[in-house]
């Protein structure tokens, strides 16, 4: 009886030990382009606004191992231009674009991997010409966006969080 007691325990032992591979990458891009242009003698005004929203969840599970990932991400890209003015033209425009990666690895035996990108670039340029221009021309855009990564198993809890904001702000004011 005591030698089929420790065989048994031997293959209970064996089969605990497997483990799954659970993994996810994720990856959210956005791009936008806004401006405004008005001209000629008498008054103009013109304005334009552009606002880019995207998020993405992503969520999975290992029942063998009781692995659970969680990674979320999201971004806000937002642009507003005006010109109002006489006697000449008056324009601005803006380009922006945002990138968010992610990726996050549990192996079931303790060791997990997680990596988080996140980046924007802006760009504006304004413009007044004519030799009678009275006026003002602007432009104000930013990105907002945050990115969360959860990885719990049966060893430990493992959490990342990214945060970025940038704005961009600029005007010519000309005549007065």
């Amino acid at each position: 009886m005591h030698k089929v007691f420790l065989s048994l325990m031997l293959v209970l032992s064996l089969s605990t030990v497997v483990s799954a591979l659970v993994s996810q990458d994720q990856v959210v891009s956005i791009g936008a382009a806004n401006g405004v242009l008005i001209g000629g003698p008498d008054f103009s005004l013109g304005t334009s606004t552009n606002l880019v929203q995207v998020s993405a969840l992503q969520q999975t599970s290992s029942a063998n191992d009781r692995t659970h990932l969680f990674q979320y991400e999201d971004g806000t890209l937002y642009q507003t231009a005006y010109a109002a003015g006489s006697g000449g033209v008056f324009g601005a425009n803006q380009v922006g674009n945002a990138l968010g990666a992610q990726a996050q690895q549990q192996d079931g035996s303790g060791s997990a991997d997680q990596d988080q990108f996140l980046g924007a670039a802006l760009s504006q340029g304004l413009n007044v010409s004519g030799p009678g221009a009275q006026g003002t021309v602007g432009a104000i855009d930013g990105y907002v966006g945050h990115q969360v990564q959860v990885a719990v198993s049966r060893t430990g809890m493992s959490l990342n969080i990214s945060t970025l904001e940038i704005r961009e702000a600029g005007s010519i004011r000309v005549g007065f």
